[in-house]
């Protein structure tokens, strides 16, 4: 890997694409292991459409790409009419495939996100963050681009069968 900023001159941003499926698969099953959150590779596999930039919707799939393979990825989407009158920004399941991080790649998907966001008259921007391993590394990095935490947000697993599935507690 090269020095950061010019690698980081080298990412094209864009739009996700069909062809972009096993690669952000791949991605996400990696990301979700390593800051260990739950991932549903099933689920992922149903909602392949809601990745596509769609004209007239207020959400799309970002996805850096280096050299043609794709390196890091991202969701954005803006939620309007909510009950407090804003326009909320949101970005989630962001990653950076492993040998890129920490080397600008998040910083220029980020910054992508936040000027589309911008453009698309957002009020404010919120992330979704991983805060395994190391909580503290993860709110240095977003604090970096300009974020404060300022609230939390806790989850629970839910399963309407009652059937478990592989990897998730009942």
């Amino acid at each position: 890997m090269s020095d950061p900023e010019t690698l980081a001159s080298k990412i094209l941003v864009r739009n996700y694409r069909k062809s972009d499926y096993e690669a952000t698969i791949s991605l996400m099953e990696d990301i979700s292991e390593t800051f260990s959150f739950y991932f549903d590779k099933e689920k992922w596999t149903e909602s392949a459409g809601l990745r596509l930039f769609q004209p007239g919707f207020s959400r799309t799939t970002l996805v850096a790409e280096l050299d043609g393979q794709v390196v890091g990825m991202g969701f954005i989407e803006l939620v309007t009419n909510t009950p407090d009158g804003l326009s909320v920004g949101y970005l989630s399941n962001w990653g950076v495939k492993k040998g890129f991080r920490g080397s600008g790649v998040g910083r220029v998907l980020a910054e992508k996100a936040i000027a589309m966001l911008t453009a698309m008259n957002a009020d404010l921007i919120r992330i979704k963050i991983a805060m395994k391993p190391d909580p503290a590394k993860t709110l240095a990095i977003v604090k970096n681009i300009g974020f404060e935490p300022s609230y939390i947000t806790v989850e629970k697993k839910i399963n309407p069968s009652g059937k478990k599935k592989e990897g998730q507690p009942v």
